[in-house]
């Protein structure tokens, strides 16, 4: 594998492991990593112990490893696009896109983990299940959960521009408080031991149940000949 160790810029201008992907790359704690030449490919792990400064669209890809980021993850002065795929699980253990937003975020992985904000201009696709760490905020031009969420008793708000796609056909519970501050498209079961929060319209593109303490609808709501159960402990307005 290849280990960095600066407390300076690290800069990549090319591929990584474009044609024999590297073994393992690993990072440490100071200094910056600047990814501005596009692919990262390894067989196994990928650790950034620093701070990860997207230089150009980049993909990140672990066959068999794990994808993990120890501190913040930004585009530089121009947006950019992040996509992971690990055969394995990534974590994000600060935030993404807080100083410079990503255009989006895309995952293929075994589980990730967020402890921090997650802030791009278009798209987050998750398709991989995800857990939080932390109180979290997702926000963007569009979000796309279909790979399930546990909340691990945290906050979730979740404030995109287009409708907001939840998928409870896989395990989207677990949750403290959910908050969505626009439009929502819904299937399947959504937990919360606390409120949930729909300050758009909401659509329900399945059979849907919402289970929780309260549950507010801001907008309204179309069943579009779809099932709706409220589970809620106290009032739902």
């Amino acid at each position: 594998g290849l280990v960095l160790n600066s407390q300076g810029t690290t800069s990549f201008s090319g591929a990584i492991g474009a044609t024999n992907q590297l073994g393992s790359l690993t990072t440490d704690a100071g200094g910056t990593t600047q990814l501005a030449g596009g692919p990262v490919n390894t067989s196994d792990a990928q650790t950034f112990g620093d701070t990860v400064i997207l230089g150009a669209d980049t993909s990140l890809s672990s066959a068999n490893g794990s994808i993990s980021f120890a501190n913040a993850v930004d585009s530089d002065t121009t947006a950019r696009t992040l996509n992971i795929s690990s055969g394995s699980t990534v974590s994000f253990d600060a935030a993404v896109g807080s100083s410079n937003p990503l255009v989006s975020l895309t995952l293929a992985a075994t589980g990730t983990t967020f402890a921090d904000d997650v802030t791009t201009t278009g798209i987050q696709n998750y398709n991989t299940p995800v857990t939080l760490l932390n109180d979290v905020t997702f926000q963007g031009g569009e979000g796309q959960f279909t790979g399930g969420l546990d909340g691990n008793q945290k906050d979730l708000a979740l404030n995109f521009i287009a409708p907001i796609t939840i998928d409870g056909s896989e395990t989207f519970g677990n949750i403290a408080n959910l908050s969505v501050q626009n439009n929502a498209n819904l299937s399947g079961t959504i937990n919360t031991t606390g409120f949930q929060n729909y300050g758009g319209a909401v659509t329900l593109v399945g059979d849907t149940t919402l289970q929780g303490t309260s549950g507010t609808f801001g907008g309204g709501l179309d069943g579009q000949t779809n099932n709706l159960q409220l589970e809620f402990s106290s009032e739902t307005e």
